[in-house]
């Protein structure tokens, strides 16, 4: 290390290093029984970083007169452009003295320059501007200005290059390049089609020349890269990935991993100018831009398998968003979301250009130090957009070309692809890692559950289901047979005909206000909508003057935390039981949780990534976004003092029924992420036990009127919140003025926060009326325009 320190900064394109680097590593002495060291790995990477060359060919450079044994502590490093110009031999009979052989390196030829013909640039530094703007001035007092435009254009045009060719000198074009052992004719031939391929592009840009681009360019990278290793291979040496030489079978495997992702990165190419941020969603765009995200995703889920030992998912769903879009997310072992490390990485690799990408993904392996010999494991699914087959084909490409092992569960909803990965990193404690597994688990949960409600009727278990002709309506058609005639359901938007999300699903009935298309509701009958890739849900009902009814999630969170809370009661359980919300959770929800319910209310930033966070610290953490995205997570202590009361048999009826409850219930509930078919189940079960009809749900609590609107800014980032994004610190004067406009109303709130992907700031807003919600809405937004760089027109009273 501490030559490497000397050294640091020193290199020079031509230079020969040899020494005693006291550094084991297999990669210049292979065999049984040999390893790598500390300073073994310190030397590969400073090697590869640096683009050398080590000369050793696995002999031994030392021998232990004590033990007979030899060792390869003398290495010998030189440029990569010599390295087809020198030999390597030890002279292992002609020890003087030392325990080292001597080693002899001979430089067979010097390196040469040549002269390469091009084009000639323009010199600007010797240009003579004013002679260019006297010729230019000529050139425009000529123009016909009533001739053909076309013709004129053209002659301008001529006449302008003329003038700079007067006024500005160019270079002879003619540049020198080093001669390499390895260049080659058909190494010439690539790069002139490549070259063409350019000027192609340039002259007329479509994604057929793209593509042609940069398969061309991948090809001149392989071509180099033969090249290279037939120079090797012909005097006796090894490759190390592209460029270096070295002795061993692990680096050849890895260098063929390297070789065959950048020759199926050419097959992925990334569109040019395109750049996209990995979110809580993860990417999120048009179907046609993504092709090359899903490869380099499923390298990385690779990466990520190999890191964490552990089955990783990928799903490619772009979930509410319109059938024309796709998105692609990674499933952590447990079946949650990656870390924000990783989803920096994704970022990354993602936006990295062509040439970059091998780069990219070395840089994640030296940051996670992630051993590449570890075998990898990545489950896949997809949901029924016309692009995912070709998408998922692509990240199962990715995983493939580093040699990960695939399961491709093909089209499931995005909650059973995070259900299969914990059950496979569970070793099944979880579950049963199938399909049918999901169904068999879920359904057993709700039959126990629902087998002891007394009287039920038929009209008591039909619930109307839109599937927003999406993955979720053919999922719970496979699974109805499973539920044995318990819960009888209507299907509607099931794909066989509409378009996926178009004007049905969960997002459109929240956003709307309305029933979906294609579903007709009579007065008090159950509905409910899963969104596209089912891991959301929201219910609704007609009333009796045809007046329409939304039960959100903050609906669905209040109705499963008190369920719960009367079954801890019951059950003589002391567990704490949370419900975590954000800014936007409505007030009078807040207000029945917390003052008729007394149960902990916990408020964090928007995002799933955050609600989950903060419901693992509980006992029993509850979480539901108001879009219907929500789960319920029991801790390890929880589920184990339930699954021992279940079990006591000293228990007395009463507790043990709860505890029986509270089982199954835990049984029902997916907790690794929002499921609308398992909270579908669970609303059922808890409608069903504690005998209510949906509008006594409904009736719990009245929502406060509400409003939300967004306000264009020219920065965003103008707005910083704090007090999870209920209260602004910046700019100056705006949470005072927000203060002072809610003093007016009564029962008001509001908050603004900026967008997370535009120059938008949201401004949300309730009162006691609808009135009153427009118009402190209306208020806040003229406030935030103002105070914080508002662009276009002042918003206009609703």
């Amino acid at each position: 290390m501490e030559v490497l320190e000397r050294v640091e900064g020193q290199e020079r394109s031509k230079v020969m290093w040899c020494g005693d680097f006291n550094a084991h590593n297999t990669l210049w002495v292979g065999g049984e029984g040999k390893r790598m060291d500390g300073n073994g790995q310190v030397m590969e990477h400073f090697i590869e970083r640096k683009d050398l060359v080590c000369l050793n060919d696995g002999r031994g450079t030392r021998i232990d007169v004590a033990t007979g044994k030899e060792s390869a502590l003398d290495l010998t490093l030189v440029s990569s452009t010599m390295a087809g110009i020198c030999e390597w031999e030890v002279w292992e009979e002609s020890a003087v003295g030392s325990d080292h052989y001597p080693i002899v390196c001979t430089v067979g030829q010097r390196e040469e320059e040549v002269l390469v013909d091009g084009v000639g640039r323009w010199v600007f530094g010797r240009a003579k501007w004013d002679q260019l703007q006297e010729l230019s001035e000529q050139v425009m007092a000529r123009v016909d200005m009533r001739g053909d435009v076309d013709s004129m254009k053209n002659w301008v045009r001529t006449a302008l290059v003329g003038a700079a060719t007067e006024a500005i000198p160019k270079s002879s074009g003619r540049r020198r390049r080093k001669a390499v052992p390895w260049w080659t004719e058909e190494c010439e031939a690539m790069v002139r089609i490549r070259n063409r391929a350019f000027r192609v592009l340039k002259r007329t840009h479509n994604f057929q020349h793209l593509i042609q681009y940069k398969q061309a360019q991948a090809m001149v990278k392989i071509t180099i890269r033969q090249a290279k290793s037939h120079v090797a291979r012909r005097i006796g040496k090894l490759s190390i990935h592209s460029t270096s030489l070295l002795a061993s079978s692990s680096t050849t495997a890895r260098m063929a991993q390297f070789e065959e992702v950048s020759q199926k990165s050419a097959v992925h190419p990334m569109p040019v100018g395109l750049v996209l941020q990995y979110g809580t969603a993860g990417f999120r765009t048009n179907a046609k831009q993504l092709d090359h995200v899903m490869f380099r995703m499923g390298l990385l889920a690779t990466l990520r398998s190999k890191k964490t030992k552990a089955t990783i998912g990928v799903m490619v769903t772009a979930s509410h968003n319109p059938e024309e879009d796709n998105g692609v997310k990674l499933v952590d072992p447990m079946g949650e979301m990656v870390t924000p490390a990783w989803e920096g990485y994704a970022t990354q690799l993602a936006n990295a250009e062509q040439e970059g990408l091998l780069t990219a993904l070395k840089d994640v392996i030296e940051r996670e130090a992630i051993s590449m010999a570890q075998e990898a494991s990545v489950f896949v699914g997809k949901d029924t957009r016309p692009s995912s087959e070709s998408l998922s084909q692509a990240v199962l490409d990715g995983v493939h070309a580093l040699g990960g092992h695939s399961k491709d569960y093909g089209l499931v909803t995005t909650p059973q692809l995070h259900y299969m990965v914990c059950c496979q990193n569970t070793q099944g404690r979880y579950g049963e890692a199938t399909v049918k597994g999901y169904y068999r688990k879920l359904s057993q949960a709700f039959i126990q559950l629902t087998k002891n409600v007394p009287n039920r009727t038929d009209d008591q278990k039909a619930l109307l289901v839109d599937g927003a002709n999406g993955i979720g309506a053919l999922k719970v058609c496979e699974m109805e047979t499973y539920l044995k005639n318990e819960l009888q359901l209507s299907l509607f938007n099931d794909g066989s005909s509409g378009k996926l999300n178009h004007l049905c699903g969960a997002d459109y009935v929240k956003v709307q206000q309305r029933a979906p298309k294609g579903v007709e509701m009579t007065a008090g009958e159950r509905c409910c909508s899963y969104d596209g890739d089912a891991d959301r849900i929201v219910y609704y009902y007609s009333g009796s003057a045809g007046r329409f009814h939304l039960l959100d999630g903050d609906k669905i969170a209040t109705l499963i935390s008190t369920y719960l809370k009367e079954l801890l009661t019951q059950a003589g359980l002391d567990l704490q039981i949370a419900v975590v919300q954000t800014a936007y959770a409505n007030g009078s929800s807040t207000q029945y949780l917390e003052d008729t319910m007394k149960v902990i209310v916990r408020c964090t930033k928007t995002g799933v990534k955050h609600l989950h966070h903060a419901a693992q610290e509980f006992d029993i953490g509850v979480y539901f976004e108001a879009n219907g995205h929500g789960t319920v997570l029991f801790s390890k202590a929880a589920e184990e003092k339930i699954q021992q009361l279940a079990q006591d048999s000293n228990t007395n009826d009463e507790r043990k029924r709860a505890a029986l409850l509270l089982q199954n219930t835990v049984n029902l509930i997916n907790q690794t992420v929002g499921d609308a078919i398992s909270d579908m189940l669970l609303i059922e079960a808890v409608l069903a036990i504690r005998g209510m009809t949906v509008q006594q749900w409904d009736a719990i609590y009245t929502d406060l009127p509400n409003r939300q609107l967004k306000v264009k800014v020219a920065d965003r980032r103008v707005i910083d919140t704090t007090d999870a994004e209920r209260r602004t610190v910046s700019p100056a004067g705006l949470q005072e003025a927000i203060d002072s406009l809610v003093k007016k109303y009564r029962q008001a709130r509001s908050f603004v926060r900026p967008s997370g992907t535009e120059d938008v700031v949201r401004v949300y807003a309730e009162a006691d009326t609808q009135e009153s919600a427009d118009a402190l809405a209306h208020e806040v937004s003229l406030a935030v325009y103002r105070l914080a760089g508002g662009v276009g027109e002042e918003p206009k009273p609703l």
